[in-house]
C-alpha cells in the first residue's frame, strides 16, 4: 500500500465505512452508509453477492439488471429492520446477529 500524507490515514477506506449487511436465501448485500461515493470513485454504494453461485464473493451483482428487484426488496427489509431496532433502542451496536427477523417483506 502506498503511504498517504494525510494525518490519520488508516488505509484505503479512510474515513471509515459504516454499513449494513443483509442476507436472504443465497443473496448477501452490504450497503455503505458513509462516506458518500464521489463520481468516479472506486468506493461502491453497495455490494450484492449470490453466494450460491459465487461463494467467494468475487462478482458483485449490485448493478446487474437480473438482481435489481431482489436487491431492492432486501434493501427495504434492511431499512425496516433498522427502524424496528431503532424503536427497540438496539440499533447502536448491540449484537442482533442471532435474531431471526421476519419483517414486512420477509
Amino acid at each position: 500500500m502506498v503511504a498517504k500524507p494525510e494525518i490519520g490515514y488508516r488505509g484505503p477506506w479512510d474515513p471509515a465505512i459504516h454499513g449494513t449487511m443483509w442476507f436472504r436465501d443465497d443473496l448477501k448485500t452490504s450497503v455503505y452508509h458513509s462516506p458518500v461515493p464521489e463520481p468516479g470513485s472506486a468506493h461502491p454504494r453497495g455490494e450484492l453477492y449470490d453466494v450460491g453461485d459465487d461463494p467467494d464473493e468475487v462478482r458483485s451483482r449490485w448493478d446487474h439488471p437480473a438482481y435489481t428487484a431482489r436487491r431492492d426488496a432486501m434493501l427495504l427489509d434492511a431499512m425496516d429492520w433498522l427502524a424496528h431496532e431503532e424503536l427497540r433502542a438496539r440499533s447502536r451496536g448491540e449484537d442482533a446477529s442471532g435474531d431471526r427477523y421476519t419483517g414486512a417483506n420477509g
